[in-house]
This record gives structure tokens, C-alpha cells and sequence, in this order.
């Protein structure tokens, strides 16, 4: 019988990890039936299943979880030896994984006083709301994110509290001084994440209207911005605007929300190259500012 080849173990070892071909497929950046066809094929090699097959998805058997078990760290092992082989080329770049919003409103605006002192090292953005991962072909080496629960090998640090205020054009609002009375001026801004109703109940306010919805944090800036109505929206994303006068804060302090979700740096705990600590450590001094 034929060796299966790294694409066929990376496709059954995700496949068992998120339980599901399509969450596999996401993760491996290949389509749903690529992946089923893959571990499809080494189970017809083998003649018996490494899966389940649940109404819910899918479930390694105990065989699948013990061949895993000696090839996960294999797979890692050879994903090491090849990131090694790139070393000397890629030393001095860093690749930060990031969302949209955070690259856009937050890491960018703030990469030409690094490059300033740092001219030798390229920081290679990777702004996507997907998560990645830190071992593998298309390792990154620090992420910054809201939350999340990392794995024992990754390290992780708060830089930042997520503090949510409610935001506005000036020119759209009779007047700018904060009050509760702003609410009932404009239509509320939603993102993906629904502050809204995240701050109605947590102050017990019924809320005026039902808030426009945005899919993502980028664009219900934006729609602020535009005029569109108040965004309730991370403090760090908007301060830049609101220091330019394009949004103006219309709750008083004692209204802002402090989100379940702090700003995270995430990194791996071992290994770290100096290029890799000098933007750690730049990122760290960014969010004091």
C-alpha cells in the first residue's frame, strides 16, 4: 500500500481536530471535496474508516486517534525542518496576523515610527479573520487578537482593554455634548459582534431603535463616519478618528462598556527569533501610547 503524502495527513489530522471536512477545508485553504477525497481515498487504501460519521459531523476512531498521535509530530517535525531551510532568507521578517479593523485602524497607522528605527525588519501583515496558525508551511509568528483561549505552546499577553464607546459624526448631531439624550438623535450602528445589545443589558437601557447591522467592525466605522448613525465600537479603533474630529464620542464616560473579550498578543512560547521579539516588544510600547 501507498504512502499517503503530507496533503493527505494534514487533511486527516485538521479533519479530526475541527470535526468536519468543511471546517478542515477552511483551515487548509482547499475545498470541501478536496478534502473528502483525500481522506476518502487513504481509507478505501486501508480498507476500514478513520471516521464516524455522525449527523453532527465527524468523529476519529481510536484507531484514528492513534495514528495521529504518531504522525502529528511528524507533520510538525518536517514543517520545522522546512521553515529552517528558509531561515537565513526570512530571519528578519515577521508575519502578524491580524484582523481587517486592527491592520487597517490600528497596526498600519503606526508601522512608519517602527520602520524608523527598524529598517532591517519587514513585517508582513496577514489581516483576515481567520485564525492561523503558528507551526506549518504558512506559520505566523504573532497574532493579535481579541481573546481567545491559545494552546499550552503559545503565549499570550493583554496589551490593551477592550473599551467600547459609542461614536458619531459631528456634523450630523445638533449638538456634541455627551448625553444619554444622543441615543434617541441617530440610528445605531451594529457590527458582527452586536455590542449594542451587549451594553443595553448590561446598564439596563432599553435601546431607541433596532441598530442598523454591518457585518464587520471596518465598515460600521465607516458608516459612522459617513453619517449613518452612532457605531459602539472599540476605543483603540476609533481614538485616530476621533483625534481628527471625524467622530465625536456622545455617551459620557460613565456609559462606556467594558467588552468580555480583552486585545491580545499571541505568540509561540520557544524559539522566537530577535526580529520576532523586537516587533513583540515595539507592539507592547504601541499600546501604552
Amino acid at each position: 500500500m501507498r504512502i499517503p503524502n503530507t496533503n493527505t495527513l494534514e487533511a486527516i489530522a485538521e479533519t479530526a481536530r475541527l470535526g468536519s471536512f468543511s471546517a478542515a477545508a477552511d483551515q487548509l485553504g482547499l475545498t470541501q471535496g478536496a478534502v473528502a477525497q483525500k481522506v476518502r481515498q487513504f481509507e478505501s487504501d486501508l480498507g476500514f474508516p478513520l471516521f464516524d460519521r455522525w449527523a453532527r459531523g465527524l468523529r476519529p476512531t481510536a484507531q484514528c486517534l492513534n495514528f495521529l498521535s504518531k504522525v502529528e509530530p511528524a507533520l510538525s517535525e518536517i514543517a520545522e525542518a522546512h521553515k529552517s531551510l528558509l531561515a537565513t532568507e526570512d530571519s528578519n521578517k515577521v508575519t502578524v496576523s491580524t484582523t481587517p479593523s486592527i491592520a487597517s485602524r490600528w497596526l498600519i497607522p503606526r508601522l512608519s515610527r517602527f520602520y524608523l528605527h527598524h529598517a532591517d525588519i519587514v513585517i508582513a501583515i496577514d489581516a483576515t479573520e481567520k485564525l492561523r496558525r503558528f507551526v506549518g508551511p504558512d506559520a505566523i509568528d504573532i497574532a493579535l487578537r481579541w481573546g481567545g483561549s491559545p494552546s499550552g505552546q503559545v503565549s499570550s499577553q493583554v496589551i490593551l482593554e477592550n473599551q467600547l464607546i459609542a461614536v458619531a459624526s459631528p456634523g450630523e448631531l445638533k449638538q456634541t455634548a455627551p448625553s444619554l439624550d444622543q441615543l434617541k438623535a441617530l440610528p445605531l450602528i451594529n457590527d458582527g459582534h452586536k455590542f449594542w445589545q451587549q451594553w443595553s443589558t448590561h446598564f439596563g437601557i432599553t435601546l431607541p431603535s433596532k441598530p442598523l447591522e454591518f457585518g464587520q467592525t471596518n465598515h460600521a466605522i465607516d458608516a459612522a463616519i459617513n453619517g449613518l448613525g452612532i457605531a459602539l465600537a472599540p476605543k483603540m479603533l476609533v481614538q485616530a478618528s476621533v483625534e481628527d474630529q471625524k467622530l465625536v464620542e456622545i455617551l459620557p464616560t460613565e456609559y462606556q462598556l467594558r467588552g468580555q473579550d480583552d486585545f491580545l498578543l499571541l505568540s509561540k512560547k520557544d524559539g522566537a527569533s530577535r526580529a520576532v521579539e523586537t516587533v513583540k516588544k515595539w507592539l507592547m510600547e504601541e499600546a501604552k501610547i
